[in-house]
């Protein structure tokens, strides 16, 4: 009652409250020290005349988590069950600042707690609450002893794991609520690690169905993301006992290249050393054989959980933290069902026909259509493989669209993929022995560029057994252990 708010609030001749001595050491009652919290909460942010918090005393002397705990709760700056319209409490806070910022770590199971009661809105508060001397206060966020620190910056994080980069999302959509964002993903658990962080693009949905559709792919295989791009999905509702329930948000997390095949042509196209230097095209040729051979195991493994990829290009083969590998997880298509067209200049022959059955692409020429009557086959990516492999290599696009950002526009290019034949399949291979590629290359290439199907390579196992991988990679130690020679002894080589 009020009598005993009194008490407890009254103050001997140093202004210790009765809180401040069952926490001394000549007292240490924990059990009365949360009886009194309970009568007087106003208690628990109480400075003496040395200007020492009850909660300095708990910690001093180690007391239980519990009482620690409880100090805290009633000195938060807001009320927890406010939760994202969370009023500031003026003065409140102090104990807080102190558990985060002074006490050494001691408490940090503590501080872990209180963040697992909050929403969102009041971690940002506690981890932007300022403290300390008067004439130089800081956030708790830049003076935090460092286990406390990683704590908070975790909670911070979008379900604990994503830091957006950026002030705002990149794009959005609002007939589906959809808001996509830049972001880090560090992980989740013990694998939360900062030094970790991967890029990834983040889009979350307010509305179901979209959401479902988009990820609609997930279901069709469960496929290794060494092999392809990891896609995460979650559906986050942060309501909670302390926190009134919430609109739900459905969460799709698509890992990120720091590089791209594309970008690499782009790259030696531009370098003028490039067109000149024989051996730094050899050395160039080596180099992307390699990822090819990757980006060819990569369809293996997609075909042998019996999808296809049906979009394989230059844009979607990334470089990862782990290496290379296929992009587009989202858009893998079950092998035998009807291959849908992704856009992009990827269309192997048997998929352009002339015929109204089909997205026309042209009515007033010759009706040209990307056919819908296409089984998802993996001799698609087998046809896709080899086109990839030609402009990698000779770094010029197979079939030329005038417009790269509408292909499916463009009926000149389209009649040349549907009247592709022999002579172009000459032409591709003349072009590959022009830029030194040995003549085991050529001939893979040009066998999966062939017009019809069954002519082509029955599957990746097949071209990944081609002796051009073994003589790519030869070439690239002769080269690696040609750069450890000294200038004298590469001069001597090449004097033989």
């Amino acid at each position: 009652g009020p009598g005993g708010n009194h008490a407890a609030m009254a103050q001997d001749a140093d202004q210790n409250t009765a809180l401040h001595l069952l926490l001394r050491e000549e007292y240490a009652n924990p059990l009365a020290a949360l009886s009194v919290v309970k009568v007087a909460p106003k208690t628990a942010r109480c400075r003496n005349s040395s200007g020492m918090l009850p909660i300095e005393y708990a910690c001093m002397l180690g007391l239980p988590a519990e009482v620690v705990l409880s100090l805290v709760l009633v000195d938060l700056p807001f009320e927890l069950d406010e939760g994202k319209q969370a009023t500031s409490r003026e003065g409140f806070g102090l104990s807080w600042w102190f558990l985060t910022c002074e006490s050494d770590d001691h408490y940090a199971d503590v501080v872990q707690q209180v963040i697992s009661m909050c929403s969102h809105e009041q971690v940002k508060e506690l981890c932007f609450l300022k403290g300390g001397p008067p004439n130089r206060q800081r956030s708790v966020m830049s003076h935090a002893t460092p286990r406390c620190r990683q704590i908070l910056t975790a909670a911070l994080r979008f379900v604990g794991r994503f830091e957006f980069i950026g002030s705002s999302a990149i794009a959005s959509d609002p007939t589906t609520g959809l808001k996509i964002f830049d972001a880090l993903d560090f992980g989740a658990g013990d694998q939360n690690d900062e030094e970790d962080g991967k890029r990834v693009r983040l889009s979350c949905y307010a509305q179901e169905e979209p959401f479902r559709q988009k990820t609609s792919a997930l279901s069709t295989a469960e496929l290794n993301h060494e092999f392809i791009e990891e896609v995460l999905v979650f559906v986050l509702n942060e309501g909670s006992s302390h926190v009134p329930a919430r609109q739900a948000q459905y969460c799709l997390s698509v890992e990120q290249p720091g590089l791209t095949l594309d970008g690499v042509v782009s790259g030696m196209m531009k370098n003028s050393a490039y067109q000149q230097d024989t051996d730094l095209r050899k050395k160039y040729s080596a180099k992307v054989a390699a990822v090819l051979r990757l980006v060819a195991k990569s369809l293996r493994h997609l075909h042998s959980m019996n999808v296809i990829h049906g979009a394989v290009e230059l844009q979607q083969c990334g470089k990862f933290n782990t290496g290379w590998k296929l992009m587009g997880r989202l858009d893998v298509q079950e092998v035998g069902s009807g291959y849908q067209y992704m856009g992009g200049s990827m269309v192997p022959p048997e998929a352009v026909c002339e015929e109204t059955a089909g997205d026309i692409i042209d009515a007033d020429a010759i009706p040209i259509c990307i056919s819908q009557k296409v089984l998802a086959d993996p001799s698609i990516d087998i046809w896709g493989f080899g086109k990839l492999a030609y402009e990698v290599l000779v770094g010029k696009d197979l079939v030329e669209f005038k417009d790269a950002r509408h292909p499916a526009d463009d009926v000149v290019a389209l009649l040349d993929i549907m009247e592709w034949n022999e002579d172009n399949i000459r032409v591709a291979f003349e072009d590959l022995l022009d830029i030194g590629i040995p003549e085991s290359g050529a001939e893979l290439i040009a066998s999966c560029l062939m017009p019809t199907p069954e002519a082509r390579p029955s599957s990746m196992d097949e071209i990944l057994s081609s002796p051009f991988w073994k003589e790519m990679k030869k070439h690239r130690r002769s080269a690696k252990l040609r750069a450890k020679l000294p200038s004298e002894a590469l001069l001597s080589v090449g004097d033989e």
